[in-house]
């Protein structure tokens, strides 16, 4: 998982993304990242407080895993990270149909 969203922003410019310069130079995609990680912990902070036995998607499974060693469940921030991942990928898996449709 990657914590500091400024990386992303910078693409493959590691010295951009060193330097702090991402928001500045790319200030618009920073906008819109920042968007969507909003909506991203917003969403996933609601599925959470529905808990794990409400509905068997995708959060049902990961609320309900545990590290077998530790006994451990996901963290927030691995939580957040995977709502991240599920809402873009459901962005991706809906919209191809609808584009083969055009």
């Amino acid at each position: 998982m990657v914590t500091d969203t400024g990386y992303i922003q910078a693409g493959i410019s590691l010295k951009i993304h060193k330097l702090g310069l991402g928001k500045y130079l790319f200030p618009t995609i920073a906008e819109g990242q920042n968007t969507f990680v909003k909506y991203s912990r917003e969403q996933a902070k609601e599925r959470i407080a529905l808990g794990a036995g409400v509905r068997k998607d995708f959060f049902h499974y990961l609320l309900d895993a545990k590290d077998p060693q530790t006994g451990d469940g996901y963290s927030m921030s691995e939580l957040w990270s995977e709502s991240n991942l599920l809402i873009a990928a459901g962005e991706v898996i809906s919209s191809k149909p609808t584009l083969l449709a055009l």
